[in-house]
């Protein structure tokens, strides 16, 4: 009989494959050892594990439920993916502009750099998760060997959810949990 894996396992894969810090880890330390499934996030163990990397800031989501405001729900996902980086990327000056063809375009300052996306929000109150799935490969560095990855468990994508970390670190962790990581290439 197999034991149920806890939330410990999981920050102790994340940790000893230098996905995470301990010290960033810590923010977790109140559900070491609690069974993965009483974690939530998904009713596969796969699912709640990659929660737990989101939660520690090895991923994000870009949000698929309706925003109240579009601008301040691009803000906050570009601060949760900054965040994975550690500061390898930097987000500024987001906004939302009506192109003269009537379309929205999202710009916003990428390390300094002026970018434009076209971006199609539905009902008007819903982010438009296409571009980041377009662009990851941007928000990198090539001397850096970290790298943003796609999510697939069973065959399945998980839209909208990336995570940050070097290829080979992801793939064990992969293998560990269920988890078949697509890495972008350098940007």
């Amino acid at each position: 009989m197999t034991t149920e894996p806890t939330v410990r396992d999981v920050v102790d894969s994340a940790i000893a494959l230098r996905l995470v810090s301990a010290e960033k880890a810590a923010v977790l330390s109140a559900w070491s050892d609690r069974p993965l499934s009483e974690y939530g996030g998904g009713a596969k163990e796969a699912e709640v594990a990659v929660g737990v990397l989101i939660d520690l800031q090895v991923g994000f989501e870009v949000h698929s439920d309706d925003v109240d405001d579009l601008v301040s729900g691009y803000e906050g996902a570009f601060e949760e993916l900054t965040a994975c980086t550690d500061g390898l990327v930097t987000v500024a000056d987001v906004e939302i502009v009506e192109s003269a063809k009537g379309y929205d375009v999202l710009r916003f300052r990428l390390n300094g750099e002026l970018v434009e996306w076209t971006v199609e929000h539905r009902g008007g109150d819903y982010l438009d998760q296409m571009p980041f799935f377009e662009n990851m490969d941007a928000f990198t560095a090539s001397a850096v060997p970290k790298r943003w990855a796609l999510i697939d468990i069973d065959g399945e994508p998980l839209p909208g959810r990336y995570v940050f970390g070097e290829p080979a670190a992801l793939h064990a962790f992969g293998e560990r949990f269920g988890i078949t990581f697509e890495v972008y290439a350098a940007g």
